[in-house]
């Protein structure tokens, strides 16, 4: 877990994925607040699969992998309670 976070992300994983955790805190007055998170995991650029006839990825029986990154796109905004908030999405690249 990383308080406070609005956004994870985690490269080199060899996964192309986007979700969205929500996360709830407790107030100084005893308030419950919920946020959203987005967790975001990219692959690499390199291809370790190739025709699936030999190589370490092939011999220990690795599958094939996603390649290509993503592009994040931030946008500040208020919330109805007039708190600083951060929506986040990504665009997949190849």
């Amino acid at each position: 877990m990383i308080e406070g976070a609005d956004a994870i992300w985690m490269g080199h994983v060899h996964e192309s994925m986007e979700i969205t955790y929500t996360m709830e805190r407790l107030t100084q007055k005893d308030t419950i607040v919920l946020r959203d998170v987005l967790m975001i995991r990219t692959p690499a650029y390199k291809e370790e699969y190739q025709d699936g006839s030999k190589g370490w990825h092939i011999e220990r029986g690795a599958p094939p992998k996603p390649l290509g990154g993503r592009w994040l796109e931030l946008k500040p905004y208020r919330d109805e309670d007039q708190i600083n908030r951060i929506a986040a999405h990504t665009y997949k690249t190849n």
